[in-house]
């Protein structure tokens, strides 16, 4: 499927050449570009930037990664720190982000860590900001500086855990959200099977 999509964008431009690669037979290419997904990698280089593809391998990613490439502009991803969040350089705790921010960083994306406090608020560099799961109130002077962020365009991904900095969350309600002190308890059949107990919420496609 892949291969008749990716026949329309060669139809359409002579910059655009294409190869295909069996990391199994080639084992130094999945090591180059660090492949290991088993259900393929688009991996797209100009100039010297490079763009990833792994999960969705559809027009629209596709156009999307080619767009970025090409526009030669960058996107900063802000992280907040100072509040026990997950951290996005932790590879090791289960609750560290590094996973997730390798994939950010493989599609083109910045990643920086900001204090909220000492840096004077968010930075207008910053495309978005994400608070991943504070285990400490955030102050006051804080929360003003995520709603001027906001106002100002900013977009913020809060992650929040259940029974922990209930202040700072109660505090979304200025945008209309309410946020539940309320523990979720997975109901399903093969989280038991697995021995897991019912604080672990199994997400299945």
């Amino acid at each position: 499927a892949f291969e008749e999509l990716v026949a329309g964008y060669t139809a359409a431009s002579s910059q655009i050449s294409v190869s295909f690669y069996d990391p199994m037979a080639e084992p130094y290419r999945a090591r180059e570009y660090d492949i290991t997904n088993a259900y393929g990698t688009v991996i797209l280089e100009s100039e010297g930037a490079r763009q990833r593809l792994e999960t969705e391998l559809d027009e629209s990613a596709l156009t999307n990664a080619v767009l970025r490439l090409t526009s030669g502009a960058s996107h900063l991803i802000c992280f907040s720190k100072d509040h026990g969040e997950a951290s996005p350089e932790d590879a090791y705790e289960p609750t560290g982000l590094a996973v997730a921010t390798d994939k950010l960083t493989g599609q083109g994306y910045e990643i920086e860590l900001v204090s909220l406090i000492s840096d004077g608020g968010v930075s207008v560099d910053c495309d978005a900001l994400v608070i991943a799961r504070p285990q400490v109130e955030l102050l006051p002077l804080e929360w003003e500086a995520i709603a001027k962020f906001v106002r100002d365009g900013g977009a913020v991904l809060w992650l929040l855990q259940a029974l922990m900095a209930d202040n700072t969350a109660g505090d979304l309600a200025r945008y209309g959200v309410t946020v539940g002190n309320d523990i979720l308890l997975e109901d399903n059949p093969e989280a038991r099977l697995m021995g897991l107990d019912p604080s672990f919420v199994l997400i299945t496609p």
